[in-house]
């Protein structure tokens, strides 16, 4: 049944509000909300650049950052990349690595994690993208970096933020650019291994994937060994390969894991798992994906059925091609969002994009879905922007923040809410930083022999409104039970849901957290479904932060769900 929701007041015309001015005072807190930002006062500002110019066309798109519990403190740190800015003895500098001390205030811990870029040549590699995942299963974030010009690279925490970099773990073996990373268990009946998936894009319109290096596994001996001969799709090995952004997702609810790819120039890829380790290409006749440019990804329940959705951003380009404004080779149709209608084991995606209101994103690159408002729905932020003279409407092309109403029906409030950056976007974390109850976003920017400048944007919506942020444990290899699926009971009868994401961003990762907005109300119920299926409650908790460790659930004679 879908739960009918409450009219949002921010449309009440200016003399109904004389008429109702005690719920007007009521609801207020609920959405009165607003981004600082702080990236200077919180030891955030970050700089991405090429001091001598782009070399080659991928650097224009090129970018990275992640967010996780770096030192095992509990909070929220950063890594961030730099481009190919070159610091002494002409060495690339590595990435930047941020500390958080709670409260989102960060101290620079660069040169004591150990990483370095020392290996790149500055003439023609950078890093590009960048991960944070438990790969390992030791309880603490290891960091994967992509790279242009050369392979990606896997470097071990030892649990206190000191990395080392693993020089055998068969990744060295690809030879491709990588743009997008994502691990997921692809037969969580059987193992809790995490699988990897690769995105590797490229300009050449000619070329076939020879490499692939789409999906990998563990061989025994922890090494990565490609195995995309075995999983499906012999297409993916012989078409031009334009992959940017990975999600791994179960989108059609059975406890398996999708991979669905946003594919440049009209080839983005849906993939069902079936269990085994195995895909299935969703069927061509549904007509989706329709998007022309797939590039950064968002995956998330926006209208609170139980279902998730899937969200692709885009080029969104009104002004038709002329001999005075010659576009390129981009598409001009904008974001696309995805809601999935299948049933049992019926895949069927509609492509609601257009009656959603999110097509007008600009050029976008990395999103997030997030509750930034905390009223019990999730709304999508992401970040845009395109360099070159073809380009030129894109050179400071504002972030979109699309605030849902809970019905799948978005507004652009960006400007209205602070956050309409209009530096050269490309990777977004998204997390409570503060750990205050509502999530606070970093953006990346890129520059050439400009740099550009992150900004870190705080949120203040846990002044009006509360929320939570969840994160799961359990023993195994999948220590943060990727794919697993959090659901929250409201005291007002609203049941949210989040997976347990383990990347699927453009250029990075978010914290492996499932959050929530309980706005004015509290948490009455909270059930997890484990990535193998088990399913176990846990007590509520309207705390900022909620920590749900397996076997450590209580017995409920009664279901508050039921």
């Amino acid at each position: 049944m879908r739960l009918q929701r409450v009219t949002d007041r921010r449309s009440i015309q200016p003399m109904r509000r004389l008429l109702q001015l005690l719920t007007l005072v009521a609801s207020l807190p609920v959405t009165a909300f607003q981004f600082v930002e702080e990236s200077a006062s919180r030891g955030a500002m970050v700089t991405h650049g090429f001091p001598f110019g782009f070399r080659y066309g991928p650097e224009m798109m090129a970018g990275g950052a992640a967010g996780g519990d770096i030192d095992g403190d509990g909070d929220i740190d950063l890594v961030v990349l730099r481009g190919a800015q070159t610091g002494p003895g002409a060495q690339l500098r590595p990435p930047t690595v941020l500390l958080n001390d709670g409260s989102a205030q960060f101290s620079d811990a660069t040169v004591a994690s150990g990483l370095s870029a020392a290996h790149l040549s500055p003439e023609t590699q950078i890093h590009n993208g960048a991960y944070l995942f438990d790969l390992d299963g030791d309880a603490d974030l290891d960091l994967l970096l992509g790279a242009l010009q050369a392979p990606p690279e896997l470097w071990r925490n030892d649990g206190a933020g000191h990395f080392t970099r693993d020089l055998d773990t068969g990744l060295e073996d690809i030879g491709r650019d990588t743009w997008g990373a994502s691990v997921s268990n692809f037969a969580p009946w059987v193992d809790d291994d995490l699988e990897l998936v690769l995105s590797h894009w490229t300009m050449d319109m000619s070329q076939v994937s020879a490499v692939r290096g789409h999906f990998l596994r563990l061989d025994g001996n922890g090494n990565y060994a490609d195995f995309s001969n075995s999983v499906c799709c012999a297409e993916m090995a012989t078409t031009r390969d334009h992959s940017f952004t990975a999600s791994l997702a179960d989108f059609s609810g059975d406890g398996f894991p999708d991979a669905f790819w946003a594919r440049d120039f009209g080839t983005s890829t849906l993939l069902f798992g079936l269990g085994d380790g195995g895909f299935n290409p969703i069927s061509e006749s549904a007509d989706v994906p329709d998007d022309e440019n797939g590039m950064g990804t968002a995956v998330g329940d926006f209208d609170n059925d139980g279902q998730l959705e899937w969200f692709v951003t885009s080029v969104f380009d009104p002004t038709p091609t002329t001999p005075e404004d010659p576009d390129g080779n981009w598409g001009h149709t904008g974001n696309r969002l995805y809601r999935y209608d299948g049933i049992a084991e019926t895949p069927a995606w509609t492509d609601v994009s257009a009656a959603a209101g999110v097509r007008d994103g600009g050029w976008g690159w990395g999103a997030c879905t997030r509750d930034f408002d905390l009223d019990g729905d999730l709304d999508l932020f992401h970040v845009n922007g395109f360099f070159g003279a073809q380009a030129a409407e894109f050179h400071a092309d504002a972030a979109r923040l699309f605030i849902n109403d809970g019905a799948m029906q978005f507004s652009e409030q960006a400007a209205a809410r602070g956050i309409a950056d209009t530096g050269q976007g490309r990777a977004v974390v998204c997390a409570d930083l503060d750990r205050d109850g509502d999530v606070d976003v970093l953006v990346q920017n890129s520059g050439s022999e400009q740099s550009g400048v992150s900004k870190l944007y705080l949120n203040d919506a846990a002044e009006n409104a509360s929320g939570t942020s969840i994160r799961l444990r359990q023993p195994g290899l999948n220590r943060e039970a990727i794919n697993a699926r959090v659901y929250a009971r409201r005291s007002d009868g609203l049941t949210q849901m989040r997976e347990i994401e383990g990347g699927g961003s453009f250029l990075g990762s978010h914290p492996a957290e499932a959050q929530f907005g309980w706005g004015e109300q509290h948490v009455t119920g909270l059930r997890v479904r484990w990535p193998d299926g088990a399913i176990e409650h846990f007590r509520p908790s309207d705390a900022p932060m909620q920590t749900l460790v397996r076997g450590e659930g209580c017995d409920l004679f009664i279901d508050a769900f039921e």
